[in-house]
């Protein structure tokens, strides 16, 4: 699906790659369809020259986007890159796959007792906005669920959400003995959101993401 470019953030990450290396990049400045951005590795500063081609892998709330650049100058600090194309927003529910599912602990809010429920989950596709998992019960849609989703090497990101209702997809790709439950996040704080998308960035190259 192609859309228009992203409003692009100061101060949040994308994904850089060239047919010969791959960074991650802090976007500094906008400017119409030119970004500024820096932190790049030193790698990608030595094999990437001006007017190299590059694509760009770029995660907000509202989708995951991929879009083709043109390296117009660059140093072993920062790089200016043209948008030479529209987005594409990748999968259509706007979700990443990961190629190796996270742990999570879940808890389920069952609305006639007031209760909490832990019930086992991995989860294999997320975003900004939410996620989706393997999970060991069926919640109905709009049901509270608490997530502590494990990320390697840092403290968990918790985000409170709702249950999404399963689509036809989810059901005919699981069987009828997979269980999917899909969260979209309620209350998630800006640190966390940031922590969770430079994983998901990390986790994830353009090759991994579904059509």
């Amino acid at each position: 699906m192609t859309t228009a470019i992203p409003d692009f953030v100061a101060g949040s990450t994308l994904l850089v790659e060239t047919p010969t290396a791959r960074t991650h990049a802090r976007i500094d400045g906008v400017d119409g369809t030119s970004l500024r951005v820096s932190s790049l590795g030193g790698r990608f500063t030595d094999a990437t020259p001006a007017g190299t081609s590059a694509s760009l892998l770029y995660v907000t709330t509202g989708g995951v986007y991929s879009l083709v650049s043109t390296v117009v100058d660059i140093d072993e600090h920062s790089a200016t890159l043209r948008i030479d194309t529209a987005a594409d927003r990748l999968q259509r529910r706007r979700y990443v796959r990961l190629e190796r599912p996270l742990p999570a602990h879940v808890l389920l809010l069952d609305d006639e007792t007031g209760q909490f429920h832990t019930v086992d989950a991995r989860v294999t596709d997320v975003s900004g906005g939410g996620l989706a998992m393997r999970a060991g019960a069926i919640a109905p849609q709009g049901t509270v669920v608490v997530v502590a989703l494990s990320i390697p090497d840092e403290r968990p990101v918790v985000a409170v959400g709702a249950a999404l209702a399963n689509d036809r997809e989810d059901r005919e790709r699981l069987g009828p003995d997979g269980t999917k439950l899909r969260i979209q996040f309620t209350h998630l704080t800006e640190a966390d959101r940031d922590r969770l998308i430079r994983h998901i960035l990390r986790a994830t190259t353009p090759s991994d993401h579904a059509s």
